[in-house]
């Protein structure tokens, strides 16, 4: 499995366009988060970055983790930000903290997927 998103980043990232909605699961999202004030996202999960298109795009502060770099190099590419990067869901305790500054008074969301 873990070869779909590695050396077939690519063929992933191509068949996903046509099996979901993004634009539907994004208003899903969006009018979640607007209803209850959060503005800070860290998707675990982000995959080709396909969602987080759409949340940089509506002003989120956003910031997408991935374990694997090739569909990190894709949302890169096709997103066109930086705002990515490699890491380990099992070991977020670490990094979360150092990812997106979060304050006390901040309302701030951690945005998993699967």
């Amino acid at each position: 499995m873990t070869q779909l998103y590695s050396t077939m980043a690519e063929i992933y990232h191509e068949m996903y366009q046509h099996i979901f909605d993004y634009d539907k699961e994004f208003d899903f999202y969006d009018s979640i988060l607007k209803r209850n004030r959060f503005n800070k996202i860290l998707e675990i999960g982000c995959g080709t970055g396909m969602l987080a298109r759409r949340f940089l795009e509506q002003g989120y502060d956003y910031l997408g983790l991935d374990l694997f770099n090739e569909m990190l190099d894709i949302a890169r590419r096709e997103v066109k930000s930086e705002r990515f990067i490699q890491c380990d869901m099992r070991n977020l305790q670490v990094a979360s903290s150092q990812l997106l500054p979060m304050h006390r008074d901040d309302k701030n969301t951690i945005y998993y997927r699967y």
